[in-house]
Formats: structure tokens, C-alpha cells, sequence
């Protein structure tokens, strides 16, 4: 394909159409006025709203009602957020005894305290989703409904962490308990 004004197959430039000094042209070479405030092109069509500011693109203010729950449901992510740190200190209480920082004697014990703690850890996020799921919005209240969503969708992967780390503290505890068993021998 050889684009007007660029140079052809046999080396021969030809000359482009000419085009105004600030507006731009389709490809049949009428030009394509601004758009209008409205998304309207002025010739009929809609250009997409990607040239409008953020803000204006959304949707009215939230009313005072959305916001309540909204608020509701930022306190309840909170809590999630305190719970999901609490993982990690198990995580890393875990990765402690699993390269033997602690006295084998006291391992036993460690672990048993890690696996009650990881569970009530995962009964919060329970409890937090029963909280979620008795706040009951309209349909309209579509920024509620997201934040809603996602937060139940953070916590489901929390307690999916939850029981990987379980499952790992129930592995080390039959480690130790099959070495004591062949100590005991």
C-alpha cells in the first residue's frame, strides 16, 4: 500500500493532499470538526467519552445513604486488612520453627498454639463475611455493590491462606510427631 505523499514502488514521490494547519482529516479527506461537550461529533455520530476528565465520566455524587454503607463497608476492610497482618505473623512464627529457631521441646507446643490461632483468624473472616452479607443495598447503590464484592472476594483468598497455613502447621506436626515416634523406639 502506498500512502499519498510517500514514496511509491519506482522511487517517484507523489503529492499528498493538502491539509489545513489545525484540523485534522478523515481518511476521505473531510475534516473532522472538535467534539462537542456532549460526546457528539456534530456530524451525526458519538465519539467515545475517553476524552472527558475522570470525574465527569462518573456517574452523579453518592447519595448520603451509599455513603453510610460505604463507610460501613471501609470499617469492615479494616479489620481485614488487621486480620491479614495477623496471617503473616503466623506465617513467619511457622517459617521460624520450620528452620528450627525454637527448642524442638518446645516445638510441639508452638505449633499447637499456631494452628488454634490461624483457626480463630479464620473465624473472624467469617464472622466479617456474615457482616457483609446482612448489609443489603438497592440496586442503584453500584459503588457499594463493587466495594462489597471485592471485599468478600479479598477475604475468600485470606481464608484460602488460612488453610494453606493450617494445612503446613498439621504438616510439621506430624513431622514431629513421627521423629518422636522413632526416638520413642
Amino acid at each position: 500500500m502506498v500512502l499519498p505523499g510517500g514514496p511509491s514502488c519506482r522511487g517517484k514521490a507523489e503529492p499528498g493532499p493538502a491539509i489545513s494547519q489545525g484540523a485534522a482529516s478523515s481518511a476521505l479527506g473531510s475534516p473532522i470538526p472538535p467534539p462537542s461537550r456532549d460526546g457528539w461529533d456534530g456530524a451525526g455520530g458519538f465519539l467515545a467519552p475517553m476524552w472527558r476528565p475522570a470525574l465527569e465520566r462518573q456517574s452523579a455524587a453518592n447519595s448520603p445513604e451509599e455513603e453510610t454503607e460505604l463507610k460501613k463497608l471501609k470499617v469492615l476492610e479494616k479489620s481485614v486488612e488487621q486480620l491479614a497482618k495477623k496471617i503473616d505473623e503466623v506465617n513467619k512464627e511457622l517459617r521460624e520453627i520450620q528452620k528450627d529457631f525454637l527448642a524442638k521441646n518446645n516445638q510441639t507446643e508452638a505449633l499447637s498454639q499456631l494452628d488454634k490461632r490461624i483457626k480463630g483468624i479464620a473465624e473472624q473472616f467469617m464472622k466479617i463475611l456474615e457482616q457483609i452479607d446482612a448489609i443489603i443495598l438497592p440496586d442503584n447503590f453500584n459503588d457499594s455493590k463493587q466495594k462489597k464484592k471485592g471485599l468478600v472476594k479479598k477475604i475468600q483468598a485470606f481464608l484460602a491462606q488460612c488453610d494453606t497455613v493450617e494445612g503446613n502447621i498439621g504438616q510439621e506436626m506430624d513431622k514431629l510427631h513421627s521423629k518422636n515416634m522413632v526416638l520413642a523406639e
